[in-house]
């Protein structure tokens, strides 16, 4: 992923982030980390033994599953990462009409996804470009 677009990425969401309402960490299960570098949107909802780090950006309203790892990546608003998923370097678009979902032991990096995949269970991946070509809904045609 070029880096002058990753970070003229964070750059945005961080601005998007601090006009729609301060950081809500209050309630998170026990060993939830998240970098002070990092900015986590309003309405997050996390598992236990969660990782964020890097200068990661996580939008509004992200749910991340048990035992999740994310480093220097963007989440935009809405995504879902199931338990045991590792994400490092990635660009996760998503929206309300168009959630994303990251499924289970799924290993990502140096990715971009569009709004509206249905990542598979146990897709491990690296330097892919994930585009819906598929009807909304429908799992990624991406497979092990």
């Amino acid at each position: 992923i070029n880096a002058e677009y990753m970070g003229a990425t964070k750059d945005l969401q961080r601005r998007e982030l601090k006009e729609t309402g301060p950081k809500k960490y209050e309630g998170l299960p026990a060993k939830v980390m998240i970098g002070e570098d990092c900015t986590v949107g309003v309405d997050f909802e996390s598992q236990e033994a969660v990782t964020i780090k890097a200068s990661s950006v996580l939008g509004n309203g992200c749910k991340i599953g048990t035992n999740v790892r994310i480093m220097n990546s963007i989440l935009m608003d809405g995504v879902t990462v199931g338990d045991n998923c590792q994400i490092t370097n990635c660009i996760i678009a998503s929206s309300r009409q168009r959630p994303t979902v990251v499924g289970p032991r799924c290993i990502l990096k140096d990715c971009q996804v569009e709004a509206g995949h249905k990542i598979p269970e146990r897709t491990d991946t690296k330097e892919e470009q994930l585009i819906c070509d598929t009807e909304w809904g429908e799992e990624s045609p991406l497979r092990d």
